[in-house]
């Protein structure tokens, strides 16, 4: 009797949108978020985040992104997103200067890539222990 066995995916790459949210980089772009083992890899970013800086990770929709650019980043800002009921990313972490960024992300597999970022952080702070 052959069994077979399915080994677990260890390093997954997305690629999305970056819109907005990272202080360093201001311009929208297509970017890959690369999910390792020990860490979030976003290689635009020359990024390395570790699962244990990342604090959370949601979705978030686009009219309410706008009212909180227009309130943090002015009428620019604003008109970034568009007031529409699109759903879109938010991952937050603490870079290694000790700023926390909150970059935000369009991509049709939000629910597939939080999933992933979290159970990738739940296993890694089982690991820690």
């Amino acid at each position: 009797m052959l069994l077979s066995s399915r080994k677990e995916v260890s390093h997954r790459s997305y690629e999305v949108i970056y819109l907005n949210g990272h202080r360093a980089f201001q311009k929208r772009m297509k970017v890959h978020l690369n999910l390792t083992s020990k860490f979030l890899e976003i290689p635009e970013f020359n990024a390395k985040i570790p699962y244990e800086k990342i604090t959370d990770v949601y979705h978030v929709k686009g009219d309410k992104i706008s009212t909180m650019n227009l309130l943090l980043t002015g009428l620019l800002g604003f008109l970034a997103f568009p007031l529409t009921k699109k759903f879109y990313m938010v991952l937050v972490y603490t870079d290694e200067t000790g700023v926390e960024q909150k970059p935000v992300f369009d991509t049709d597999k939000i629910v597939e890539i939080e999933t992933d970022i979290l159970k990738r952080i739940a296993d890694s702070s089982k690991d820690s222990f």
